[in-house]
């Protein structure tokens, strides 16, 4: 449990936070990701995250097991959420994005 809130069990496995190399596997990461992120948000009711920013603090870092997730792996997830919901997204040096709590990725907002 972190910041009053529980995290699936995964967040707690620090292979979690590597970007992983069979695509089965990867996918179903994708998968966690994206209902983290969305859970995350909603729990905080944030409806937008600077990747930059949110980096280093939950939930694309996790303190206790001396874990975060590198910018890359966080773009291909965040990429693998927007086609999720029927997105289409390229990557910039700053992503900035916004979270439907309902339906999960509302829109990107991405720039310099």
């Amino acid at each position: 449990k972190h910041h009053g809130r529980e995290y699936p069990r995964e967040y707690h496995f620090p292979p979690f936070f590597t970007l992983q190399p069979v695509d089965e596997t990867r996918a179903q990461q994708a998968r966690v990701w994206g209902a983290l992120v969305r859970s995350y948000c909603k729990h905080h009711g944030r409806t937008r995250l600077v990747l930059a920013e949110a980096l280093d603090h939950p939930p694309f870092a996790n303190p206790h097991i001396s874990r975060k997730l590198k910018r890359e792996a966080a773009e291909y997830f965040i990429v693998e959420m927007a086609m999720q919901n029927g997105r289409t997204v390229r990557a910039q040096r700053c992503w900035c994005f916004g979270i439907d709590p309902w339906s999960g990725l509302r829109g990107f907002r991405i720039g310099l």
